[in-house]
């Protein structure tokens, strides 16, 4: 299992988070779910993936998910390229940039660092 978790979580400096809550996002057999964290980002900016991810939980007027809310984004492609991944699910679409320090940037510039399975 992959897990991909937003930097903040590993004290990283210059961490940034443009999405409405800290995420989680497990691997499992060509299968992604979203895990909501914390849902205090006072940073959220409005970008197509915010919303993307705000659309598969499913929230009434783009609220938050709460702490621990799951989103099932179904099956995944994943596409290799040159310097990140492309992840795609029926709900949202990942494009993953690798950083020099090793993280990997999202489409919208969030942060987020790829872990082994815990």
């Amino acid at each position: 299992m992959l897990i991909i978790k937003l930097v903040s979580e590993f004290n990283v400096d210059n961490t940034e988070n443009r999405l409405s809550n800290w995420f989680d996002l497990y691997f499992t057999k060509n299968h992604a779910i979203l895990v909501a964290k914390n849902s205090n980002n006072s940073e959220q900016k409005k970008t197509k993936l915010n919303k993307e991810i705000l659309q598969a939980y499913s929230t009434k007027k783009n609220n938050p998910p709460q702490t621990g809310v799951k989103a099932d984004l179904g099956r995944v492609d994943t596409t290799e390229s040159k310097n990140g991944y492309t992840i795609r699910t029926k709900k949202v679409v990942f494009i993953f940039t690798k950083m020099s320090d090793g993280s990997y940037r999202s489409q919208d510039g969030t942060v987020w660092q790829f872990s082994p399975k815990e």
